[in-house]
């Protein structure tokens, strides 16, 4: 009995070792694929680690090179892990497409993976892995997500579902990338007032269904919109046409909207409609805009001017929200990841919008430009370049519509060359006190025509009887050619190089340095130049040329009022300051220099520009004889290759303080005091009644001489 009690002991030990050694042992598991994931073990609370089961181990590695092949784009071999039910659910190509529509719309760049732990209850299985999809719209968006798997034919496979892909989507909800706009940051004058804003523009449209008296409809839109009725017909009987459709036609501005020629009431009875769309608007429309510039509809961005230079202020960035929506986008059942839209900075410009409209209304239409400065800061007033155009029709895109100004606009102001005429006399004055041995009372011949350089080389004076025997100071007052041919003379005799030192001395040859804007350098003529342009020596009658702003010198409109505000400012150089705060940082001109002329010089040179205005011999005196502010002044008419030569005035005023350094030219246009001389006078008035206004008496009307 004892022995049979034994050998049944020895028969269930061996079964137990088998049972609890061997058989684990010898069990069969699947292969391990390889692929580079991590394994994160699962630890029980024990002071001892717990190594995972095979189980555990062949499940990790399933989902770790299912999400490896995400991580390689593998799409089609991701698939091939997939469940049966699950690739019942959805075919090949469909799960290759929706991966790849949902990576392009999220602006996936790279995708990053890591498995967690693991929970195996054969035949189904569970992997947490965090994934963090790195986008360019929104940045990275990270996500802890659960994987489930099922084990089939002895291998784990993945039993999918779109939520995967971006944790909750679910079908038969779509992914749709979402831009949040940014607000474009205003332009602004000094005061505040907008020049560009973000705002609205009317869509005008008409619904075809509506329409009862089609001839008057066309009629009205044709000669309100300046369209083709033709064109009109076309694009409200296009192919998807519906009697009940807005059918777009062209977009005017809430300005142009209100404004409507008599009859609005009447078309919009008779099937004209309209709704408002947001854009970018220009509340004055052509003012100041070859300054300002445009926004180019398609891009949002600016095309031209300031919108352009300054283009990455005012635009911010654009947001974005990546969102599972329905398949018509109308309605948001979950926002993935969200990157909220920054807002561009408003820009506040120097420009004081009354002097610039009063100096755009002056000259018009006409070819020209004109530069204001206050001398005592730098800070430009006025920057004006005509003709001009309405940045809201660039803002508007129609069918009949281009972007773009035409051709003939451009920044006349810091980009236009011109020579100068009389205006440089002023250098020329500046030049013979300090290095040229005269003095203010220095008499000088005036006659009205002059042979300094040779009987056979008349030069003639713009007065044909002459000036007579006058002072320097005189000479600058009357404007006298031919007293300054003499002074360039003896210049050059000094010096071929002094009058053009003293030009650059004064800013010309070399951008102002104003910020945000393109200028161009101008042309101060030497002998170096014309020996390597025109390989020819400099002359005693190039300097009697420039003496009087002529020959090849050329200069822009910026240039010059810059030179005044200096002449203003007890000779102080200031670069340019257009734009004085972006956002909350303001900003002042920079002292850049001093002018090479003593005060007592510099007084002698605004003494004689003051004559030009006050004395019955100065060549602007009867536009201000009864002007309320004292003005120091300089006429110009400059000869070119036009017929007629262009007309320019300067001016410092008030005198005494000055507030503002203008500069006026108008191309082709005749003589400087009867053309250019009322447009400074009247862009004066407006200003120093802003800034300097009289007690008594007020400004005058203007009294222009006929011819």
């Amino acid at each position: 009995m004892s022995k049979l009690l034994g050998f049944c002991f020895f028969v269930c030990g061996v079964v137990a070792v088998y049972v609890w050694g061997i058989r684990p042992l010898t069990a069969v598991s699947n292969p391990m694929p390889a692929a580079p994931t991590a394994i994160v073990m699962t630890r029980v609370p024990s002071a001892t680690p717990v190594a995972p089961t095979v189980d555990q181990r062949a499940v990790a590695s399933a989902a770790g090179t299912f999400l490896y092949k995400w991580q390689q784009g593998e799409y089609a071999s991701m698939y091939a892990q997939l469940g049966a039910a699950a690739q019942r659910r959805i075919s090949e190509s469909r799960f290759v497409a929706r991966y790849r529509a949902i990576m392009a719309e999220a602006t996936v760049e790279h995708v990053a993976t890591r498995v967690g732990s693991t929970g195996v209850d054969v035949p189904a299985a569970t992997v947490a892995f965090s994934v963090t999809l790195s986008t360019t719209a929104v940045g990275q968006l990270t996500q802890d997500n659960t994987m489930h798997l099922v084990l089939e034919q002895g291998e784990w496979k993945i039993d999918w579902y779109p939520t995967l892909i971006l944790k909750g989507l679910e079908d038969p909800y779509v992914v749709h990338l979402v831009t949040l706009p940014a607000h474009r940051g205003s332009i602004l004058d000094r005061h505040g007032t907008p020049l560009a804003e973000d705002g609205q523009f009317v869509q005008v449209g008409v619904e075809p269904g509506l329409i009862n008296d089609e001839k008057q409809l066309l009629a009205y839109l044709s000669k309100w919109l300046n369209l083709d009725p033709k064109l009109i017909k076309h694009l409200y009987t296009l192919s998807w046409a519906k009697p009940d459709y807005f059918m777009p036609i062209s977009t005017v501005t809430d300005y142009q909207w209100k404004h409507a020629p008599a009859g609005l009431d009447m078309a919009q009875a008779n099937g004209l409609v309209s709704q408002e769309v947001p854009g970018r608007t220009y509340p004055f429309g052509s003012l100041a805009s070859i300054l300002v510039g445009y926004v180019d509809p398609t891009t949002g961005h600016g095309r031209a001017g300031l919108e352009q230079s300054l283009d990455s202020v005012l635009a911010g960035r654009d947001g974005a929200e990546l969102d599972m929506t329905n398949q018509g986008y109308t309605m948001v059942a979950l926002t993935f990841a969200r990157r909220p839209a920054v807002n561009g900075q408003d820009v506040r410009l120097s420009i004081d919008l009354r002097e610039q409209q009063a100096l755009e209304k002056a000259i018009g239409t006409r070819k020209g430009a004109a530069a204001a400065i206050d001398p005592s800061s730098g800070q430009v007033l006025a920057l004006v370049s005509s003709p001009g155009y309405d940045p809201n029709r660039f803002e508007i895109p129609t069918a009949t519509n281009g972007i773009g100004p035409v051709r003939g606009m451009y920044p006349r102001a810091t980009e236009g060359l011109y020579p100068t005429g009389s205006v440089f006399k002023i250098v020329t004055m500046a030049a013979a006190l300090e290095r040229g041995g005269y003095q203010a009372t220095t008499l000088i011949d005036g006659p009205g025509v002059w042979y300094g350089l040779g009987t056979n080389d008349p030069l003639y004076d713009w007065l044909p009887s002459g000036h007579g025997t006058i002072t320097l100071q005189e000479a600058l007052t009357q404007s006298c050619d031919t007293c300054f041919y003499a002074v360039g003379k003896d210049l050059d005799g000094i010096d071929e190089n002094l009058l053009p030192s003293f030009a650059r001395s004064f800013g010309f040859g070399a951008p102002t340095g104003i910020d945000h804007v393109a200028e161009a350098a101008g042309l101060v003529p030497d002998n170096a130049w014309k020996e390597k342009t025109l390989h020819d020596a400099w002359r005693t009658g190039d300097t009697v040329n420039l003496a009087i702003g002529q020959g090849y010198f050329l200069a822009t409109p910026l240039q010059v009022a810059s030179m005044l505000a200096s002449v203003g400012d007890h000779g102080i150089v200031h670069s340019p300051l257009l734009v004085l705060q972006i956002g909350k940082t303001t900003f002042t001109a920079p002292v850049t220099g001093k002018l090479p002329v003593s005060a007592a010089h510099l007084s002698s040179i605004l003494q004689g520009m003051l004559g030009v205005s006050t004395e019955s011999t100065g060549t602007a005196a009867f536009l201000f004889n009864s002007f309320p502010w004292q003005v120091a002044a300089k006429t110009g008419t400059a000869q070119n290759t036009g017929t007629q030569p262009h007309a320019w005035f300067a001016a410092i005023a008030p005198f005494s303080a000055p507030k503002i350094a203008l500069a006026v030219v108008l191309e082709n246009a005749g003589e400087g005091s009867t053309v250019a001389g009322p447009v400074a006078r009247t862009a004066l008035q407006v200003y120093l009644n802003e800034v300097a206004p009289v007690t008594q008496g007020g400004a005058q009307p203007l009294q222009v001489p006929g011819g």
